[in-house]
């Protein structure tokens, strides 16, 4: 009687099925997908302008991360997903002064890879002193 599968082909099967066992041990999953991370101010990408004595709020959001934090304008905790409260007038390291403006920076890592997206809040230019004469 004839074997259906001879020698030869099980040794090749087992070959290539430890071939590609290899292979994939070899990639960590998070090179095929890295985390995402979004952070906005205000819903905008940015930069965003607020006129002085506004406030704002930023929004953050990943997917796919084991850790992250805003990394800026200092190093804080963070969840994956959240809103702050709104950011007003004298809070130091948050709101925009003329001529300096914030980046909010979110990061995110899956324990191999890391993501950063970032937000600029400025201030608008202060409008000049309007000018009126009186000519009599």
């Amino acid at each position: 009687m004839r074997k259906i599968f001879p020698k030869i082909t099980f040794r090749r099967l087992a070959i290539y099925y430890l071939a590609v066992a290899v292979f994939s041990i070899s990639f960590p999953v998070s090179v095929f997908a890295a985390p995402t991370v979004d952070i906005k101010a205000n819903g905008s990408d940015g930069p965003v302008t607020i006129n002085s004595g506004d406030s704002y709020t930023y929004t953050w959001s990943s997917t796919g991360a084991t850790v992250c934090e805003i990394t800026s304008p200092f190093p804080s905790g963070s969840t994956f997903n959240g809103t702050s409260s709104a950011v007003v007038p004298g809070e130091t390291f948050y709101y925009p002064t003329a001529g300096s403006p914030v980046t909010i920076t979110f990061t995110c890592s899956d324990g191999t890879t890391s993501s950063t997206d970032s937000v600029v809040i400025q201030l608008a230019p202060a409008s000049p002193p309007s000018v009126t004469t009186d000519i009599k």
